[in-house]
């Protein structure tokens, strides 16, 4: 999803893909996927434009959301379809909708002491990088892919106009000088890369939800350098597990309004039952998930996939979308 390994310039193009598979399939009856279910949902429970003023930093979601995924049937159609040019052959999307959207709650008022289990950070590589961190304090500049090569747009505090790009390259070819940090830029090697601070650079979420089963979830989100002069994208990540009763650190049901609670009880005679998210595991009642937060913050697109097999035989793959809905008793 991304253009560089420090997540710093995001691959747009993707993301375009993505909104528009999932327009696609919500518009188009011809397919009999999402479209039927789509009209069928309330004005206040479509995907919404953003109605705040863009900002940048990691900025907390709301609570409620709708959502869909689709993968292909097989690990062999995956390999196909990455090395089949585009028109060569046809894939059928699967998109499960006998139970209608996949509903989630969000909660980011998580206490200081709520963990992030080592096991899904080592998947998922939620935590933003110490180079990202300076990127977002130094507001660096991110990368723009066009047909003409890579450009590069500055942050926030001095957006450059992409008119202007041009001539500043010239003069900088004439003056034997460029305007333009690196995109690799980073800091002179006595000064310190700052370490990641939770509730400065990443919130922390948990969550709940439906999709045919219940489930929890927890994750990171973190702000993105502005796109191409724009500010407001989000990275996020989580990990989706089923089966709460076992997996999750409260016996309780999924909508628990505090699924840490007896996460630390190693006696195994509190409401944990002696569960300890430092020796969690993945199993195959996890799923895992990155996306982007289109600025705003009402819309999700990214991918999922398993995290027990990432690229052999059982490797499970596909896209996604989230949006906001607003009224409390959506989900």
């Amino acid at each position: 999803m991304f253009l560089d390994q420090h997540m710093r310039s995001l691959n747009v193009n993707y993301v375009l893909h993505l909104s528009n598979f999932f327009k696609y399939h919500m518009t188009r009856s011809d397919e009999w996927t999402l479209r039927a279910i789509f009209e069928a949902l309330e004005d206040d429970e479509r995907p919404q434009a953003w109605n705040t003023k863009l900002s940048q930093g990691p900025s907390p979601l709301g609570s409620k959301w709708f959502g869909s995924y689709s993968y292909l049937h097989s690990p062999r159609e995956i390999h196909a379809i990455r090395n089949t040019s585009p028109g060569d052959r046809i894939f059928m999307d699967t998109i499960d909708i006998k139970d209608g959207f996949q509903t989630m709650t969000l909660d980011f008022s998580a206490p200081p002491s709520t963990p992030w289990p080592e096991a899904f950070e080592r998947h998922l590589h939620s935590l933003p990088t110490p180079l990202l961190v300076h990127a977002l304090q130094n507001h660096l500049p991110t990368q723009k892919v066009t047909r003409a090569g890579v450009k590069y747009v500055q942050g926030p505090s001095n957006i450059i106009k992409p008119g202007k790009i041009a001539k500043a390259r010239k003069d900088s070819h004439n003056h034997k000088h460029s305007p333009f940090p690196s995109p690799a830029s980073t800091p002179r090697r006595k000064e310190a890369l700052p370490a990641p601070k939770r509730g400065r650079d990443y919130l922390l979420f948990t969550g709940s939800g439906h999709d045919a089963e219940s489930f929890h979830c927890n994750g990171i989100i973190h702000a993105l350098p502005p796109q191409q002069g724009i500010p407001g994208f989000q990275r996020i990540t989580l990990m989706k597990y089923f089966n709460p009763n076992s997996y999750s650190p409260s016996p309780s049901s999924p909508s628990t309004p505090d699924p840490f609670s007896g996460a630390f009880d190693d006696a195994g005679d509190g409401a944990g039952d002696g569960f300890r998210w430092d020796e969690a595991e993945v199993d195959d009642e996890c799923w895992a998930y990155e996306g982007v937060v289109l600025p705003g913050g009402k819309v999700i697109l990214g991918r999922w996939w398993s995290p027990l097999d990432e690229t052999g035989e059982r490797e499970w793959t596909g896209p996604f979308i989230f949006w906001n809905v607003s009224g409390e008793e959506k989900c």
